[in-house]
């Protein structure tokens, strides 16, 4: 991976995307992103994250659901790359974690809506304490 030093100016230009591509540290939807964001920039209100930027850098993938609800988004190798690189010189540790076998399209739909999550949550309590 061959990181050009126009990607790593792009970044470098604004504090918001340095704290945008360093808080993935897994794919996630648009709506974690933006409360990450906020939560990172300390601010109060929901953020309008144009994330169509990083995509067009080759910076964050998307993976697209048949709803269009719940697209997934992570980083590319590239991206990747960068946040460790933004990480190291801000001393602090980066990792990112895509864990294998899981389908993200599903993953995208079950996330972005609190009832389904709920649903699975309490799911999971349930099967605990049956144990």
């Amino acid at each position: 991976m061959v990181l050009l030093k126009n990607d790593y100016r792009w970044l470098n230009e604004s504090q918001r995307r340095k704290s945008i591509i360093t808080i993935f540290n897994k794919p996630m939807i648009k709506k974690e992103i933006d409360e990450k964001i906020r939560q990172e920039l300390g601010l109060s209100k929901r953020n309008n994250i144009d994330i169509k930027q990083f995509i067009a850098m080759g910076v964050v993938e998307c993976i697209k659901t048949e709803t269009g609800v719940g697209d997934i988004y992570k980083l590319t190798e590239k991206g990747k790359s960068l946040a460790r690189r933004l990480s190291k010189e801000r001393g602090i540790e980066y990792t990112y974690n895509e864990p294998e076998g899981i389908d993200w399209k599903i993953y995208g739909w079950i996330i972005c809506a609190n009832r389904r999550k709920k649903i699975l949550f309490e799911l999971k309590d349930k099967e605990k304490r049956e144990k």
